[in-house]
């Protein structure tokens, strides 16, 4: 062994076969700097539509619906994963006035609003199975002493 490398154990060197390799500086110790680039990608498609109807003299209606759906692509740690984010908003909005007297008026509103977060984790390499946990759909993340975090850190949840 020369003086750069350090000796690691045989159950640990499978682990550390998954970290990318490094490609900048040598830092000494084993260790050298991973350069890496990445970006952050957003798509949304997002519209409006809106409705005034004038029933009668006294009566009228007013509705709005307004739709988001985007998703955001974003590169993690040392480029092993990526957290994609989609999202989809929709809010609706119904108002009916009645114009009873010239002293009295009645208004009826609704709304209906609706938001879902659905993260979603997608491996850029190949992991194998073994590192899982059982009933996981993920890797479990290694760390050690002076080396960023390997695996997924990210737990993805499903909120509406």
């Amino acid at each position: 062994m020369d003086g750069n490398q350090v000796e690691i154990a045989p159950q640990i060197k499978p682990i550390i076969d998954l970290w990318p390799q490094a490609n900048g500086e040598n830092i000494g110790g084993g260790l050298a700097v991973r350069n890496t680039s990445s970006n952050s990608v957003t798509d949304e498609d997002y519209f409006i539509a809106r409705g005034d109807v004038q029933i009668t003299d006294n009566q009228k209606l007013f509705a709005r619906f307004q739709y988001d759906d985007a998703a955001l692509d974003n590169p993690r740690q040392l480029g092993v994963y990526n957290t994609i984010v989609p999202s989809r908003q929709r809010f609706t909005t119904m108002t009916w006035e009645n114009i009873l007297s010239p002293t009295l008026l009645s208004t009826t509103s609704m709304s209906f609003n609706r938001t879902t977060l659905s993260p979603q984790i997608n491996l850029n390499i190949t992991y194998p199975q073994s590192l899982f946990i059982p009933w996981h759909t993920f890797p479990s993340q290694f760390s050690y002493t002076g080396v960023s975090g390997f695996g997924v850190s990210d737990r993805p949840t499903f909120r509406t």
